[in-house]
């Protein structure tokens, strides 16, 4: 008998069944942070994992964008520090850091009609010149640990691995495999690829090549539009229920982006600027507040989040 899913959210859930492994399904971006409407925490996914039992066996589904790297990381851990048998199963998608959470199982199958992509971190930063060499070198260092993750099943070097995330690279589930990311190819799930939406991706800031796009429409038997059908959505102005749609958007925002005729990457593009700028604000005040009730050395900044998907 399977129990409940510990999550109301049925794009991340955990089902505990008594007669075989638990499920994981992570359909979803990774991180806790709500400024970009990711659902799949570290927070919630540890505490979810303790609750099945340190030695059961869990399968984990993967068609997830990617996020954040920190709760990436802690999701990695916590499955490779977990002492049941770890299967992955990348039935969509596994871009960005969903990729690095996905190196954590004790076996990798991929559907052969998948994608995964690995790319460097990437993150917006504010600041002067110092701060900006400072962001570079905590780039470097988190880029380091990906590097590490993928090395834990392949057999290129470190070199190699470091070149592909450079050149943010795409692979098919056959590609993956002659990398050593993968064990197994299994047969196509076309119900998922059909799921693959190209704006909600590109909404999370990854870049989608047409190629790929036009691959997976392939495998869900849709139908194929040319390239100027593609791009429609990148020239023509956003409409008002677009930008209404978007997280965080309020009307100033709306009626200022109508003004300026932004098309929907644009606005994006603008709206994520201005929500950070804003989180960056809250945070400098916070400090400044808690540096009034403390030694001036212990004053300071928080560390900026960094967005491996962005």
């Amino acid at each position: 008998m399977a129990s409940k899913p510990q999550q109301s959210d049925v794009f991340y859930s955990i089902t505990n069944k008594e007669d075989g492994p638990a499920e994981i399904l992570i359909y979803d971006a990774i991180g806790s942070n709500s400024f970009w409407e990711e659902t799949v925490s570290a927070k919630s996914f540890v505490k979810d994992l303790k609750a099945i039992g340190p030695k059961k066996d869990v399968v984990v589904r993967i068609n997830s964008p990617g996020g954040s790297v920190f709760d990436g990381t802690a999701i990695y851990n916590a499955l490779r520090n977990h002492k049941g048998n770890v299967t992955v199963k990348i039935d969509g998608i596994a871009l960005s850091m969903a990729s690095v959470v996905a190196m954590a199982g004790d076996s990798v199958e991929m559907a052969d009609n998948a994608l995964m992509m690995i790319h460097n971190p990437r993150a917006m930063a504010i600041g002067d010149a110092n701060d900006m060499r400072a962001f570079a070198d905590l780039l470097d260092k988190s880029k380091a640990g990906l590097v590490a993750a993928y090395m834990s099943r392949s057999s290129k070097t470190t070199e190699e691995v470091s070149a592909l995330m450079d050149a943010e690279t795409w692979l098919t589930a056959s590609e993956a495999k002659e990398l050593g990311l993968v064990d197994t190819v299994t047969e196509s799930n076309l119900a998922v690829a059909a799921s693959f939406d190209v704006n909600a991706v590109s909404a999370n800031g990854v870049t989608v090549p047409k190629k790929f796009a036009k691959q997976v429409a392939a495998f869900a038997n849709a139908k194929q539009e040319d390239d100027n059908t593609m791009s429609t959505t990148e020239t023509r102005a956003a409409t008002v229920e677009e930008l209404k749609a978007l997280a965080g958007a309020d009307d100033a925002f709306v009626i200022a982006q109508l003004t300026a005729k932004a098309t929907l990457d644009q606005a994006i593009t603008a709206l994520n600027a201005t929500l950070f700028t804003r989180m960056q604000a809250a945070e400098k005040a916070a400090a400044e507040a808690q540096a009034k009730l403390e030694e001036p050395s212990n004053s300071g900044e928080g560390v900026p989040a960094i967005e491996s998907s962005k």
